[in-house]
């Protein structure tokens, strides 16, 4: 079968491509963005079988193209008034051609694969027209052995039903029509926070255009809570002034009532909050926290760069200016725990995903039914249940191999309470050792494998909660001695 693929795309020219990326990405970056996302889509079109036609407008860019694809290639203008009348015109060029089969595919999908081509190809055997799918309910893909107009006659682009409104004509007009391999596309600057988020999971994006591309640019904010800062202020915007225009710098002054507002430079973005903790009003996509006696280290953007290619989270190890031996126990102690053990001290020096988070706050608040005015309130403002469920989800969102609860739903109604239950069950099925301290019998019978029973602070028996009453429990609780070998067993 004589194979084509069109690769439809607009001349990555600054200000004119990308733009919903803006103001996030600068417009020269979201070219650059657009020229990645060519790169990668280009590598792996090289790896099938089939002619590669470049599709682009305006129709003076085609020399701006040459760097991705080379002059020797086949060019097209997009010819048509609408996105589905110029789709519909280049395959039908293409295969005006004397190709007998021919996949058109968008450029904001930079992690499409070659074998999610060749499948693309092969359902084509057995369909009239195949479409890649993307998780917004449109399509980066779509092929074709003869032009069919029907899968272009759709309204709205840029809404969510594309996917489903096409397959609908489709289908209606008798049309066999395959699925590939549904694909995240690129749209606005939210969507690249999930690209990294896959990075970290895929290191062959480590290694694409786009992925460099990601891991250098990312964008990071430097937080400093102050609060009556004169001595250290100025020392702290030294440190900072190598670092102005590469990163966001906020200063979140909790209510200063010496000098420290008048020594903030001009270039210094202050925002006034409650004494405490810095808010999180900021732009970037990884957030940096420092104090004004923070000393910051050689190259600090790249290493924090370089370490979140591959976490979520990470931090500078503590060194203190200081002779005293509480201090140097401080700082060894403290830096074991970040090296050996993998938790961060304190809340300086670190360096976190700013959507992992919120993410995750979203998601516990859905699973455990959190009664929250929203993510941003803080845990304090919460009634006493809720915080116990932020505090339960905390735990288990660190995955740990061991997990101890101690009355857990102490105050919590009854849906919260077996939503609890059915937490800790799940993760006992993922190989979780929970420990569950608590009085309630018939709670502990039904989630135990065993139970361990204590009276006066010593262990009065081990038992197997399916072998055993209620009563025989009870008299291990009192330290009854003269029980059943049977339930001592």
């Amino acid at each position: 079968m004589k194979r084509a693929i069109i690769i439809f795309t607009r001349v990555p020219e600054p200000g004119q491509t990308k733009t919903r990326m803006m103001p996030a990405l600068s417009a020269k970056g979201c070219a650059r963005l657009h020229t990645c996302f060519l790169e990668d889509i280009k590598r792996e079109c090289g790896k099938v079988e089939g002619q590669l036609f470049v599709c682009f407008t305006p129709d003076d860019g085609r020399e701006r193209l040459y760097p991705v694809f080379g002059r020797g290639e086949h060019y097209i203008s997009q010819r048509g008034s609408g996105l589905g009348e110029r789709m519909y015109q280049a395959i039908r060029e293409v295969l005006g051609r004397g190709y007998e089969a021919c996949i058109l595919m968008g450029t904001d999908v930079p992690e499409v694969r070659s074998e999610y081509l060749e499948r693309a190809f092969g359902l084509l055997e057995q369909n009239d027209v195949v479409l890649g799918p993307t998780r917004d309910g449109g399509y980066y893909l779509v092929g074709m052995k003869k032009p069919q107009r029907d899968v272009f006659d759709v309204e709205g682009y840029g809404q969510g039903s594309v996917l489903r409104d096409t397959m609908y004509r489709l289908k209606t007009a008798g049309c066999r029509v395959g699925l590939t391999e549904t694909l995240w596309d690129m749209d606005v600057y939210q969507d690249l926070q999930g690209y990294r988020q896959r990075m970290r999971e895929d290191k062959r994006l480590q290694e694409t255009s786009t992925g460099r591309y990601l891991a250098k640019t990312s964008r990071i904010s430097i937080i400093v809570p102050v609060y009556n800062e004169e001595k250290t202020i100025v020392q702290m915007q030294d440190q900072l002034e190598p670092l102005r225009g590469k990163c966001e710098i906020l200063f979140v002054d909790g209510g200063s009532t010496d000098r420290t507002m008048e020594r903030i430079r001009p270039w210094v973005k202050v925002i006034h909050s409650e004494k405490g903790r810095a808010r999180q009003m900021n732009t970037g996509a990884i957030l940096f926290f420092l104090h004004c006696d923070s000393e910051l280290p050689p190259r600090p953007l790249a290493e924090i760069r370089r370490v979140m290619k591959d976490h979520s989270a990470g931090c500078f190890g503590i060194a203190f200016h200081s002779s005293n031996f509480f201090m140097f126990t401080c700082r060894v102690i403290s830096n074991h725990r970040i090296k050996d053990r993998r938790v961060m001290f304190g809340d300086q020096g670190i360096f976190v995903d700013r959507k992992s988070p919120r993410e995750l706050a979203e998601r516990m608040i859905g699973e455990l039914e959190i009664d929250t005015p929203g993510v941003d309130t803080p845990v304090g403002r919460l009634s006493g249940g809720n915080v116990q469920k932020v505090l339960l989800g905390r735990e288990i969102a660190c995955n740990p191999s061991v997990l101890i609860v101690a009355y857990p739903v102490r105050g919590l109604d009854i849906n919260s309470s077996y939503r609890i239950y059915d937490f800790l069950n799940e993760q006992k099925k993922k190989g979780v050792a929970v420990i569950f301290i608590g009085e309630d019998l018939d709670v502990l019978m039904q989630l135990s494998d065993r139970i361990l029973v204590m009276c006066g602070g010593k262990v009065s028996g081990i038992v197997d909660p399916r072998k055993v009453t209620k009563d025989e429990i009870g008299l291990l609780m009192i330290h009854v001695e003269h029980l059943d070998e049977e339930v001592q067993a």
